[in-house]
């Protein structure tokens, strides 16, 4: 939505853009809704989509990057407030994994000009938490067999896709709306 006011900032204006989006995927990340026999529900996703959504894949992958480095040396931003390079090598690490690709791809197919396009980016924000629970998914099955079909294991983690999804979506909604009425004609 921003690509084009962030290519015209200094570099340190950039900078301060990503420091801020990982530090706010850091803070309220962490926070999960607990999903009895499931995977705890947080905000991660979309705390790690929204940064490409809106100033392109380069500071989505740099914040994410940030996010997940920070994470690996001790910060307590992974869900439960938990930390360590251990993170990376049990059956969250390719959720992990999966958070700069999906941070890389969104941002790259975000929309770019002046107006914001609801229906694409709220596709986006869905298509990269998708991405983010198949690559997951692949990583975790191959550290731990699992004889439940694909479709049982993502069924219950719809509602909570769908709900960040729209949370997401509305945020941008908002963000633009803001912008909008702040910007001179």
């Amino acid at each position: 939505m921003y690509r084009d006011w962030m290519v015209g900032q200094p570099r340190w204006v950039a900078g301060m853009v990503v420091l801020a989006c990982a530090v706010a995927a850091g803070l309220l990340g962490p926070m999960a809704i607990d999903i009895e026999g499931e995977a705890p529900m947080t905000a991660q996703t979309l705390l790690i989509l929204l940064p490409g959504l809106l100033f392109g894949w380069e500071v989505g992958l740099s914040a994410s990057l940030l996010y997940l480095i920070a994470g690996g040396l001790g910060a307590p931003v992974f869900a439960h407030f938990t930390s360590g390079w251990a993170r990376f090598t049990g059956t969250t690490g390719g959720y992990l994994l999966a958070f700069p690709i999906a941070a890389l791809v969104v941002g790259w197919w975000a929309p770019v000009g002046k107006r914001f396009r609801f229906l694409r980016s709220g596709l986006l924000l869905f298509a990269g938490q998708i991405l983010i629970v198949a690559l997951g998914m692949v990583w975790q099955r191959s550290i731990v067999p699992v004889d439940d079909g694909i479709w049982s294991v993502v069924e219950p983690l719809l509602p909570g896709l769908v709900m960040k999804t729209a949370v997401g979506t509305l945020i941008l909604t908002g963000i633009a709306r803001l912008v909008d009425r702040a910007r001179p004609y």
